[in-house]
């Protein structure tokens, strides 16, 4: 086991909820990222590491 809190990735085309909501599951512990579109999320490298995927 890797040791890394959970990758939780955010495809939401609204610029505030992709700034609030990663901000708000690293206060509990996860690791956030946050993507525009769709077609940014599958072309990050993100995509083989992410445990949990929010649309």
């Amino acid at each position: 086991m890797s040791g890394l809190r959970p990758l939780v990735s955010i495809v939401d085309d609204d610029e505030s909820v992709r700034e609030s909501l990663p901000d708000l599951l690293r206060e509990f512990g996860f690791r956030a990222e946050a993507f525009s579109s769709a077609e940014e999320f599958l072309v990050s490298s993100a995509i083989n590491q992410t445990d949990c995927l929010v649309l």
